[in-house]
């Protein structure tokens, strides 16, 4: 597609790098609540159920991997929907969405459970 044919739709390409960059904002702020929630844990812990050290070392984890996942996703995410407001061919995403709120779901229950096990 020319730039000339791009140019058409720059409302939609402007609002699909804003998407982008709120994926990365989510991004950086899942790894920061691993990173403030593991370094908490191991700069405070004092007589703590030993449960809890693999618990947070695996929310610490699981915020790693969530991350890694929607940075993949958004990369694709963009690029895919580039081609689809290139082609007339549009379609919004659902699958994804849904996964990264349930992951994010078990990331808060294990918080919970390890706010009750630790102290």
């Amino acid at each position: 597609m020319s730039q000339s044919e791009e140019s058409k739709y720059v409302q939609q390409h402007l609002a699909n790098e804003r998407t982008f960059l709120a994926w990365i904002r989510t991004i950086i702020a899942i790894l920061g609540i691993g990173f403030v929630t593991t370094s908490l844990h191991f700069e405070l812990a004092r007589d703590m159920h030993p449960f809890s050290d693999a618990l947070i070392r695996g929310i610490g984890l699981f915020t790693i991997f969530i991350a890694l996942a929607a940075a993949f996703y958004a990369c694709w995410s963009y690029l895919h929907k580039r081609r689809g407001i290139n082609s007339d061919q549009f379609q919004s995403a659902f699958r994804f969405p849904v996964f990264l709120s349930a992951c994010l779901i078990l990331m808060l229950l294990a918080m919970v459970v390890y706010l009750l096990t630790a102290y």
